[in-house]
């Protein structure tokens, strides 16, 4: 049996960027992959460096290099004629891209980031570690999703998500409305899983004046959105462990048990608050 090469595997551009422990876990990623880089470190930093964009002869690239085709630019926010009259009519519309990875999925340690790219140097641009303790790449693309719908700068604007987890949108689209009936429970009588966050997203675009839509887009395709957000994700699983926060009912209930009158807020001053953290978001 053939010994482990010690170290850190880093593979910057592969199947799924990210770092691992044995060669044979790295070589999975890169054989036979178009352009592949990758590089082994003997310390867990060096190799986080080189994931990020630096290493001994390089500088920190800036997210944007993943454009290297100038009529590839996207804005985020984009200007869609109208079938109907294209020279006066236009649909106002943002494009998100989304992505979730998990470094070492379904395995002990495994460490999972959320991407959301808006366009190239977008300000809401994401790049975050998955809460909790469940670092799976389903949860990931389910929380890439719902970050989007939290981060999106317009509620009113109709909302294009671009994502490449069938699981997603399928969830979503198909299978949901039976879970529902079904008390979120499968057809083989099982609980649904990840119902908490498929719960969230519900919620999210429920609560959304404008529309959203999601569009399937191959992973690792070259896509420049697609790999603007690949590229965000795996940078958030490299990022600390971050506690999942559950806010129930009864956890707003005990918190304001604790208000005084002082405290209160009339309905005029609450409507007020809700209007201005929508309009941040």
């Amino acid at each position: 049996m053939p010994k482990t090469k010690p170290g850190y595997y880093a593979v910057r551009i592969g199947r799924k960027p990210g770092i691992y422990k044995t060669w044979e876990e790295c070589q999975d990623q890169i054989n036979k992959y178009p352009n592949s880089r990758y590089k082994k470190f003997s310390t867990l930093k060096e190799a986080q460096d080189f994931i990020s964009g630096v290493d001994n002869k390089e500088k920190k690239q800036e997210l944007s290099s993943v454009y290297n085709n100038e009529k590839e630019r996207r804005l985020p926010i984009e200007l869609v004629s109208s079938q109907a009259s294209q020279d006066l009519n236009t649909v106002s519309r943002l494009v998100a891209w989304t992505d979730g990875c998990s470094l070492s999925n379904g395995r002990d340690g495994a460490r999972a980031g959320v991407g959301v790219f808006w366009g190239d140097n977008h300000p809401r641009n994401l790049s975050e570690r998955l809460p909790g303790d469940r670092q799976t790449n389903n949860r990931a693309e389910i929380t890439a999703v719902i970050r989007a719908l939290e981060t999106c700068p317009d509620r009113e604007l109709p909302l294009e998500i671009k994502t490449d987890s069938k699981y997603t949108i399928n969830a979503y689209e198909s299978w949901m409305p039976n879970w529902i009936k079904n008390n979120w429970m499968t057809k083989g009588n099982k609980p649904v899983e990840n119902k908490d966050l498929f719960v969230r997203l519900s919620e999210l675009i429920k609560a959304r004046p404008g529309k959203v839509s999601f569009t399937y887009v191959p992973g690792h395709v070259g896509i420049p959105g697609n790999e603007a957000a690949d590229r965000l994700a795996n940078l958030g699983a490299l990022k600390e462990y971050v506690e999942t926060v559950e806010i129930t009912k009864q956890t707003v209930k005990n918190s304001l048990m604790n208000f005084t009158e002082d405290d209160l807020f009339s309905s005029e001053e609450l409507a007020a608050i809700v209007a201005e953290i929508h309009s941040s978001r």
